[in-house]
């Protein structure tokens, strides 16, 4: 009955109540309005329903969609980057054992050199030994030769000088019997006497010598040339392979870095496709719960509007069905004249002053309780007073009920906006600490990949110039060989010629005896024995070519000239080697140095961006809590800031509603 009342009270006015209908004409009309309007609400969340159906089968199939490519896209990704990662490890163990076997190239080829030069300097000793013995011998025997049956005591002993420099090497290529013939001619004693008896022997010896000492210098002459063609082959083919090695290690490289760079990116497509696969799947199964609990509303609104529709319905159809036609038609009077008349005046009176307090709270208050029960007041039949205070003191209690409802709604808005204020600057410094290290690790991560760049290009440089400095050594090397062999061979011919000329005009000098006593040069004029003519008149003087001395002298000081350039140049190499390789250790050291420098600072951006990811994550989240606290908030606003506002307002409202509501009752029950 008091929701009936209410109803009325609230949709129409007293004016629209047209007081010469029949009351259950009215009531069938506000019914029917009532049946009305819940159909155009039933059409109008049908329409709301629909679109939500709609938008949740249509976004439902994108999401799963978007999720199966996702998937099929990380299943890709994973594949890419395990190949991509295992290319990279593949292709840096082959950088590191092609660049270890160039190093072991260059060590192995240095050694070579280093045994080449060694070997170069030993032949040299042994090729003057060998030439200054066969000269030797050469010259014993040509004195031997022209004295094979005489010899006279200063020819003897000024051989056997020439000859005992070779003594230790007579005893190397000689057998026993040469040997002691040997032996036996440079001891020979001193003296005055010829010496005539072993002379064949012994030339055949020295013959013997020279041979083998020629044999000697020829076989260490092929060994040399043979020595240096191989060493000039292995140089060939270990220079082919370090340069093949080179050339394998620089497309490796570029293949590496165009790995890295492919590996980088699948990572990182790989990372933002998980990261839309994890929004996508969370999104979805949000919207299914949304889309669920829309579907249950749905059904529970339509089936409350549909229990409301058939009981308005059936209302009508009892209230204008002909049974209750004709009873109403003798139990209830058609006119509102009537209807005034069975009433008493002083009962009409209290009436009037009920609906005029009423008008004056509601006109106070603004509340429309108020001016529908006054409206009621002027309309309603006396017999239903009580029903009225009834109505009366029900609505007092609601109204109760609400003041109570709105003191608690008060202090929850309180704390829920106290709270979400708080909330909000906590999650505002969180995001402004995490926006300060995301910045932060940015900037570091550029500083990092700017030092990452510069010690590459650093190394990249170095690499560079050491195998220039190599490439110039080598030049330089051979530069050197060629100066030394053009050097020696240019004092070979210079002191060939100048001991030519030293041999006509530069004689030996004459040989002193053991007591320093000059010893005569060969008597021809004397010889022991029978007597001989005196030898005729002989030439004048002899007198050598004046110019002779200043030939001597050129060549002399021509060798003197080579032999100076030949020391320069050893000099020169051996400063350009000792350079090059402290070059080269330094080169290695800065290497070594940077690429530990390398290794650090790859570990520290790897932390570095692990860091920016997870504070890039943690800001992300942040800000999806930042965002819910604000439509937290914007909802408490929307329901707390009009009775936080109006609260005092609407408390003395309702209070004056209740303290009229209060008066009408009294004044219905009898109260002046």
């Amino acid at each position: 009955m008091l929701g009936l009342v209410v109803a009325v009270a609230l949709h129409v006015s007293v004016q629209e109540l047209d007081m010469n209908e029949r009351p259950v004409t009215k009531v069938v009309k506000l019914l029917e309005k009532m049946q009305m309007e819940l159909e155009a609400e039933k059409e109008s969340d049908q329409a709301l329903y629909d679109k939500m159906a709609c938008w949740c089968e249509n976004t439902g199939a994108e999401k799963e969609a978007a999720i199966a490519l996702a998937t099929r896209q990380i299943e890709q990704l994973e594949s890419d980057v395990a190949s991509g990662s295992a290319k990279a490890a593949e292709l840096e163990a082959a950088i590191e054992q092609l660049e270890k076997e160039i190093e072991e190239n260059d060590q192995a080829l240095r050694k070579a050199d280093e045994l080449r030069q060694k070997e170069l300097a030993e032949f040299n000793e042994q090729d003057k030994q060998l030439s200054a013995s066969i000269q030797a011998l050469g010259n014993a025997i040509t004195v031997l030769s022209k004295h094979q049956t005489f010899l006279q005591a200063g020819s003897l002993e000024g051989l056997k000088q020439t000859l005992a420099a070779l003594k230790d090497s007579a005893g190397r290529v000689l057998d026993e019997h040469s040997y002691n013939v040997f032996k036996a001619f440079l001891e020979q004693p001193a003296g005055f006497k010829s010496y005539s008896s072993q002379s064949g022997a012994i030339f055949g010896v020295l013959q013997q010598m020279k041979e083998t000492f020629e044999k000697d210098l020829k076989d260490a002459t092929d060994e040399e040339n043979q020595a240096a063609s191989d060493f000039a082959g292995l140089k060939e083919s270990k220079t082919a392979e370090m340069d093949a090695a080179k050339q394998q290690v620089k497309a490796k490289t570029e293949e590496l870095a165009d790995t890295s760079e492919a590996l980088a990116q699948n990572k990182e497509d790989l990372k933002l496709t998980k990261a839309a696969l994890k929004a996508d799947t969370e999104f979805l199964a949000d919207m299914k719960k949304r889309c669920a609990r829309s579907d249950q509303e749905f059904e529970e609104r339509s089936r409350t509007r549909q229990d409301e529709i058939v009981a308005v319905g059936q209302t009508i159809q009892i209230l204008t069905s002909d049974e209750a036609f004709g009873l109403f038609g003798k139990t209830l009077p058609g006119k509102a004249a009537s209807f005034v008349q069975v009433q008493s005046r002083t009962d009409r009176a209290r009436l009037t002053r009920v609906a005029a307090v009423l008008r004056a709270a509601a006109r106070k208050t603004g509340s429309e309780y108020l001016r529908a029960v006054s409206g009621l007041a002027l309309s309603t039949k006396l017999d239903a007073f009580t029903k009225v205070k009834e109505a009366i003191d029900q609505m007092v209690a609601e109204l109760e009920k609400q003041q109570e409802d709105q003191i608690a709604h008060k202090d929850f808005c309180n704390k829920e906006l106290d709270e979400n204020e708080t909330n909000q600057a906590v999650k505002q410094d969180e995001l402004d600490d995490l926006t300060t290290l995301v910045e932060e690790s940015k900037v570091k991560i550029s500083d990092l990949n700017n030092a990452l760049a510069e010690l590459n290009k650093q190394n990249k440089e170095m690499k560079v110039s050491m195998q220039r400095a190599s490439e110039d050594r080598e030049a330089e090397n051979a530069e050197f060989q060629q100066l030394i062999a053009e050097q020696r061979g240019t004092q070979y011919i210079l002191k060939k010629a100048l001991d030519r000329m030293k041999e006509f005009y530069e004689p030996k000098q004459e040989l002193t005896d053991q007591f320093g006593n000059a010893v005569a040069a060969v008597q021809t004029d004397q010889v022991p024995g029978a007597a001989v003519d005196a030898p005729p008149e002989g030439f004048d003087e002899y007198k050598k070519n004046e110019k002779s001395g200043g030939v001597l002298s050129l060549l002399q000081g021509l060798i003197d000239e080579s032999k100076q350039a030949e020391d320069e140049a050893l000099r020169a190499e051996a400063d350009s080697q000792a350079a090059y390789e402290d070059f080269t250790k330094d080169g290695n050291k800065s290497i070594k140095t940077n690429n530990e420098e390398i290794a650090q600072k790859e570990a520290e951006l790897a932390e570095t961006t692990k860091t920016k990811t997870q504070a890039e994550s943690d800001r992300s989240k942040a800000l999806d809590d930042m965002e819910k606290l604000h439509q937290y908030a914007a909802t408490l606003h929307a329901s707390c800031d009009f009775t936080l506002k109006n609260f005092d307002r609407i408390q003395d409202a309702r209070a004056a509603e209740m303290e009229a509501l209060g008066q009408a009752k009294a004044i219905l029950s009898g109260a002046q």
